[in-house]
């Protein structure tokens, strides 16, 4: 019998609360890098080791494809966090059962970044580097992920 889903949310107060639209970058021997940006801050992710990653545009999904306990729960709470950790999620087992003994061996962490244009589920190995940029004193701050950390 497979667990309940679980959102934890990561870092709390590390990424400003705000309306953030998502642009992706991705490509061949490149990082995932989400980039986030509201009235007052610019948020950059980059995703060191990722393995695996999909996007949702949520304007065209009827129901989402998460546990409707903690995703109504976030959403209540306006997703005011942006980046959570997910265990037990669909899109990870999704993922370990196409990598099998791999996905054991690398013990990766799924994580979502939630914004008003996109939801992006990102399977990663490794940390996260995480810039936060003010737009009204342009003070730039750097924060790490550390998979230790969770």
């Amino acid at each position: 019998m497979m667990e309940n889903e679980k959102w934890v949310e990561v870092n709390p107060g590390m990424i400003p609360p705000g309306d953030y639209s998502m642009r992706l970058q991705t490509g061949d021997f490149e990082n995932l890098i989400v980039f986030l940006k509201s009235i007052s801050h610019e948020i950059v992710l980059d995703f060191l080791g990722d393995i695996s990653f999909h996007c949702v545009d949520e304007a065209t999904w009827l129901f989402y494809p998460y546990e409707d306990r903690e995703f109504e729960y976030y959403r209540r709470k306006q997703f005011d966090n942006v980046l959570y950790r997910i265990c037990n999620g669909k899109y990870d087992s999704f993922t370990k059962k196409y990598m099998g003994d791999l996905f054991e061996y690398e013990k990766p962490l799924h994580y979502i970044i939630i914004s008003l244009n996109f939801f992006v589920e990102v399977i990663t190995k490794s940390d996260i580097n995480v810039t936060v940029k003010s737009l009204e004193t342009r003070e730039c701050k750097q924060y790490m992920v550390e998979r230790i950390q969770i």
